[in-house]
């Protein structure tokens, strides 16, 4: 970067014959690696919507490992927007316009003209990237979400024919080995025990993982207030707030009534 005579704010700078490189605009000290390691521990998602992203996350030594591919993209999509606002300055504002680009592009329904303005809009991003991080950092991969769009075209919608659910099933077929000299046999053998127990459940009446409510199904609903953290354990604080629980029955009337008087979903209710 020297050489080329660009990004003078990363140049090395010679201190008693020694070089040190000054940190970069993504920079993040000791402090905002915590904070970041404890918005990812303290998240939930839904059941079936990622893995336990928490028991990938070790705060004390700020450190994230062990997730897998459609882990990255949750971050990616939904979790990085929430946390970069709070510890990166504006001028990495391009993260979230990544971020923003991938949800557009995800989303169930697609548009030809907002698919347009998408692909025209991730070659601004990828500019605006250049100018904070490195010409290293940009191989294939960084220029691939350049096709994206013109591909969503072509293929339809992105989430109905990524491979994401097939390595999520194939995780849990690998648990199914017991046996590793005949795999096969114990993957069928344990797949018709669990479809076995699955029927006798429905038959019984008793919850399964198929019909349950979500373990973070949100019944309770608080009153906005100011100064809440988006750090530590999603919960919300109750200083400062009203907060009151509903049933699981009223928030399903709740959603029926919202639904069926939303504008956007009046043409799929009649």
């Amino acid at each position: 970067m020297e050489q080329l005579e660009i990004r003078q704010d990363q140049h090395p700078v010679i201190d008693n014959d020694r070089y040190t490189l000054p940190p970069a605009l993504y920079f993040l000290d000791k402090d905002d690696k915590k904070n970041l390691c404890q918005f990812l521990q303290g998240v939930k998602m839904p059941d079936g919507f990622s893995s336990n992203i928490r028991r990938c996350v070790d705060v004390n030594s700020c450190k994230v490992s062990g997730l897998k591919s459609h882990d990255y993209h949750i971050i990616l999509q939904k979790l990085l927007p929430l946390v970069v606002r709070r510890i990166l300055p504006e001028d990495v504002a391009p993260l979230i316009q990544l971020s923003r680009f991938f949800t557009a592009l995800c989303s169930k329904e697609l548009v030809e003209d907002d698919l347009d303005k998408l692909s025209t809009s991730i070659k601004e991003t990828l500019c605006q990237l250049e100018m904070v991080f490195s010409p290293a950092f940009f191989d294939i991969m960084i220029h691939l979400p350049v096709h994206l769009a013109e591909e969503a075209k072509l293929g339809g919608p992105v989430c109905y024919r990524w491979m994401y659910p097939v390595e999520r099933y194939l995780r849990t077929i690998k648990g199914y080995v017991r046996n590793k000299a005949h795999p096969e046999g114990s993957i069928a053998e344990a797949y018709i025990a669990e479809e076995c127990l699955t029927f006798c459940s429905r038959f019984f009446d008793v919850d399964t993982k198929l019909n349950h409510v979500d373990r973070h199904e949100s019944t309770t609903v608080n009153e906005p207030s100011s100064g809440l953290s988006i750090f530590g354990e999603m919960d919300y604080k109750r200083r400062g707030q009203t907060c009151v629980t509903f049933s699981g029955d009223a928030v399903r009337k709740m959603r029926h009534y919202i639904i069926s008087n939303c504008a956007e979903a009046r043409h799929w209710v009649e």
